[in-house]
């Protein structure tokens, strides 16, 4: 009799340490899923104000010459010589032909770039920056040169410390990618 009471007793005890160790996994699971919904949050938030600090330092270089992000995508095509032709520049802004046209005839007017009639091909023109352009391509540049340090004055302590981390984790990604 005493051996089925303490078989007994050993599966009660059991079933209550199995639930017992069910609670804690379940709890675990829920402060994981927690963690999890916080840094996601958290990036987003980060991601957002970076993104708020693009517009508004590249917004205020624009504004200046009446100019949107898309003149200043055209010109910064131009400027690094990715492409001087309007069919390469569509191609390379993934937009259509007519609404870039649209924009180079809009800085051609701003007298921010030149057509070129192409020597070999008299069918193709060739877009050029002028000094002006020039100076308002370097401007835009200088803008995105200042834009880690205005984000990083953005955030607050806990963001910063978050984004370092996603910024050495980063780093070691790309490293172990190109030793690799």
């Amino acid at each position: 009799m005493k051996e089925q009471a303490t078989s007994s007793e050993y599966y009660r005890n059991s079933r209550s340490q199995g639930k017992a160790v069910s609670k804690i996994t379940e709890n675990a699971t829920a402060a994981l899923k927690n963690i999890q919904l916080n840094f996601y949050l958290s990036a987003v938030s980060i991601s957002n104000k970076l993104l708020d600090v693009l517009k508004s330092e590249l917004n205020s270089q624009l504004e200046k010459n009446s100019l949107r992000y898309q003149h200043w995508l055209a010109l910064k095509i131009i400027y690094f010589n990715e492409a001087n032709s309007p069919a390469h520049i569509a191609q390379l802004m993934t937009r259509h032909k007519s609404f870039v046209t649209k924009l180079i005839n809009d800085l051609e007017e701003k007298k921010l770039i030149v057509r070129i009639q192409d020597t070999v091909d008299r069918r193709k023109t060739i877009l050029s920056l002028t000094e002006a352009g020039t100076k308002v391509a370097d401007a835009g540049l200088e803008s995105f040169s200042k834009i880690p340090d205005v984000f990083k004055e953005s955030l607050s302590a806990e963001e910063a410390q978050l984004f370092e981390g996603f910024e050495q984790s980063f780093l070691l990604d790309l490293k172990s990618r190109v030793r690799g």
